[in-house]
């Protein structure tokens, strides 16, 4: 018998907080689902009535559940390897990582007028350092710079007057100190070095046109695409370098997996007001159960409106194949 009182203020509850955790069925180890911007309980009840015939009214005599379902629609709010792939149905999850390295300049062929087609590796750069005049010169395509205070190296992809633009670099070049080159032994001193969202595009192998950005072409560098422009000035397939950063990805396959049948826990956090208590389910249908924006308005969050529906578990006792609740407090 419970020693709870029903006018006990410790019943109530507001604000209510925890967390929850689903593990796929026969699996060892919880997943934590995240941060979430609500959970429920819902109940949907098929009844039947059987009304008496002792009077004109025929009022309900009997009535019956013939079944019930419950279900846990909650909103998660973290965009989590598990959440992504409930939402898409994947598989399992594949390492993409992306090495650190450079492309040394060379013929990019499959360039389509005014559409945009993979780059080949993601958030690229170009190492540009300005310099002013050039003795010995001038810098040579191919060759290796060195920076004679910082020892930082670069290969020459593109030289203009005052400045070169570099790739595999190695080093941080400093402005002021002198740079000189390893096959034409020019030198020039240093007045800048900037880091470019950018990809040296040229006419050739020893090029003597450097085409611009958004003139001659389009680059979007996060996801590693670019467009050559009809109305700009290349012709055939231009030569491209470019330098680009270690990326840690992770893919999978859309509509890869099965459906996701788990086990399913809510806690309720104890600095709650109100009482504390778990909940477990023993085998649950877990789907995605609305849109999710990937494009919204100012501070709006993407979020993921998931519905547990809780089955039978068949191996349970026959009256414990749902789950259960417990109640929590202190000794």
């Amino acid at each position: 018998m419970s020693d709870f009182l029903a006018s006990a203020a410790g019943l109530f509850r507001r604000n209510g907080s925890g967390r929850l955790s689903v593990r796929p069925v026969g699996e060892s180890g919880w997943l934590d689902i995240g941060d979430v911007d609500s959970a429920n309980i819902s109940f949907a009840v098929s009844k039947s009535n059987v009304k008496s015939n002792r009077t004109a009214a025929k009022g309900v005599a009997i009535e019956t559940i013939d079944s019930s379902e419950l279900s846990i629609p909650f909103v998660a709010r973290e965009c989590s390897e598990y959440n992504l792939g409930a939402v898409f149905q994947t598989d399992d999850w594949q390492d993409a990582n992306q090495a650190a390295g450079h492309r040394a300049l060379a013929e990019f062929s499959g360039l389509v007028a005014d559409r945009y087609v993979d780059l080949g590796h993601r958030d690229p750069t170009v190492t540009k350092v300005s310099h002013g005049t050039v003795s010995g010169g001038p810098f040579e395509i191919g060759e290796t710079i060195t920076g004679g205070t910082s020892s930082a190296t670069g290969v020459v992809a593109w030289a203009d007057a005052d400045y070169v633009e570099l790739v595999n670099v190695s080093g941080a070049f400093q402005t002021g100190e002198t740079i000189t080159g390893g096959t034409s032994s020019a030198s020039a001193a240093a007045s800048g070095v900037e880091t470019l969202d950018d990809v040296v595009v040229v006419d050739s192998a020893t090029p003597t046109t450097r085409y611009v950005l958004g003139v001659d072409y389009d680059l979007d560098p996060e996801i590693a695409t670019i467009r050559l422009r009809s109305s700009g000035s290349i012709s055939g397939n231009p030569f491209i370098a470019y330098n680009y950063p270690a990326i840690t990805g992770r893919y999978a396959y859309l509509l890869s997996g099965a459906s996701r049948i788990v086990e399913f826990r809510f806690i309720s956090d104890k600095g709650d007001q109100g009482p504390r208590f778990q909940i477990d389910t023993y085998r649950a249908s877990m789907v995605l159960d609305g849109d999710v924006n990937l494009i919204g308005q100012d501070g709006e969050m993407t979020t993921f409106p998931f519905t547990l529906t809780i089955m039978t578990d068949s191996t349970k006792p026959t009256a414990q194949q749902y789950g259960k609740i417990t109640m929590l407090k202190a000794a």
